[in-house]
């Protein structure tokens, strides 16, 4: 890994930004990305993404476009 990516993400060796797992809550989510604010700070990733309709694979860029 040599520098950040998108959002202060790192890269791993492959070059592909790293994903958020989906046990994230939505409070520590909130602290990157405004859209997230509105959810409770304990509900995860995955149960939003179910909410959603996206599978548990989607990134946090399909999320997002989503609560917009």
């Amino acid at each position: 890994m040599k520098e950040p990516g998108l959002d202060n993400r790192w890269r791993d060796e492959d070059g592909e930004i790293r994903r958020k797992r989906n046990d994230t809550h939505a409070g520590t989510l909130g602290k990157d990305y405004p859209e997230f604010d509105q959810f409770r700070v304990d509900k995860r990733l995955g149960n939003i993404k179910r909410d959603l309709g996206l599978p548990p694979d989607a990134s946090i860029r399909e999320v997002r476009k989503r609560l917009k």
